[in-house]
């Protein structure tokens, strides 16, 4: 099996194609992402193996044709059988009605909290499709061995991230995301550079530092050799370890708007 994110450092990705960022025989991982220019532009990632299928974070509405269509150069989308949904933001799961419209038998993988809210992305009295919940059944739905480690208010109370053990990928949803005005590549080449990019996001979107230490308690012992964020760029090796640890002490979110007294 082989990580491909090496030789992905600094680059980005040409129009329409899927970026294949993991290979083994028994899995799959690309980036399907929009390129549309957006400072935080989705990363949508495909997790292929051989009972299933797994869109995740396919990002919003407006995103749908080009995430297919980088879907369709690495599958046939009729044979997707997942949508895993880390929480519930519109520029990260607003394009559900149309992946449901187009491939009814899709299934929704996410946790009960994000579940709730999934409804107002629908016409009034349209069916809502019924979900894999992360807390409950979804490792058995989703066919692809992946772990679901919480997330909470980091920055929804029902946020969570998907981990592969095949690949060593963690899927962070907001976590660890960026935002990029410019000069956009989707594995990072200048961990200094991009801690410019994750700290304003972070300090404004995450909830407290006390949130992201029980984060980073829910992901002891695993093995983590990229992290694959819904915004910004993919952190590959060392700078994944680098970035992770400086969650640790980052003040973030009510540190900041509720200081403790002098």
């Amino acid at each position: 099996m082989a990580s491909l994110l090496e030789g992905l450092r600094g680059q980005g990705v040409a129009a329409d194609e899927a970026a294949l960022l993991f290979e083994a025989p028994d899995r799959r991982v690309y980036w399907v992402g929009a390129d549309d220019g957006d400072e935080l532009r989705c990363n949508a990632y495909l997790a292929c193996g051989p009972d299933a299928n797994v869109l995740i974070d396919p990002g919003g509405r407006s995103h749908f044709a080009e995430v297919r269509r980088r879907v369709g150069a690495a599958i046939d989308p009729s044979s997707l059988t997942h949508l895993l949904v880390h929480h519930q933001d519109p520029d990260l799961c607003g394009s559900l009605p149309e992946w449901l419209a187009a491939y009814p038998s899709l299934r929704v993988v996410t946790s009960w909290r994000t579940s709730f809210f999934l409804r107002h992305y629908f016409a009034p009295g349209a069916p809502v499709p019924t979900a894999a919940l992360v807390d409950r059944d979804a490792e058995l739905e989703a066919g692809l061995g992946l772990t679901f480690p919480a997330a909470p208010f980091l920055h929804f109370p029902g946020a969570f991230v998907s981990y592969d053990p095949r690949s060593r990928f963690l899927f962070s949803g907001d976590i660890l995301g960026a935002s990029h005005a410019d000069g956009w590549t989707l594995v990072i080449d200048d961990f200094d550079a991009h801690l410019r990019a994750l700290e304003p996001f972070h300090r404004n979107y995450m909830a407290s530092n006390r949130a992201l230490r029980g984060f980073l308690a829910n992901l002891e012992g695993l093995e983590i050799d990229a992290v694959l964020p819904q915004h910004g760029a993919i952190l590959e090796g060392e700078d994944a370890g680098r970035a992770l640890a400086w969650l640790r002490d980052l003040r973030c979110g009510t540190d900041l708007l509720y200081p403790d007294p002098a």
